[in-house]
């Protein structure tokens, strides 16, 4: 799940007939639905600006969605507190 490369390819890449709905608005953005006929899902692409997935929804026993936002924002990531350092973890010789 932290390789968003991989988790797109392998979810774009796994399905059946797609089917293109109706325009609607998904998250505040205008997005156009792509229906996975034979597996239940729903890729969200969004209509303006960049064709950026939006929101992928999969119906049925693996129920579930994914919400794709802040594109090109910069992000920043703090351990939590009490976080082990990994060297710390690692046997000494």
């Amino acid at each position: 799940m932290t390789d968003l490369r991989q988790l797109l390819d392998t979810t774009l890449t796994e399905h059946g007939a797609l089917v293109k709905g109706t325009p609607t608005t998904v998250a505040g953005r205008r997005a156009i639905p792509l229906l996975d006929t034979s597996q239940g899902g729903t890729l969200y692409v969004s209509m303006t600006g960049p064709p950026y997935p939006v929101e992928l929804v999969k119906g049925g026993a693996g129920a579930g969605s994914i919400v794709f936002d802040h594109w090109n924002k910069p992000t920043s990531v703090t351990a939590p507190t009490g976080a082990l350092d990994i060297d710390q973890l690692q046997p000494t010789t």
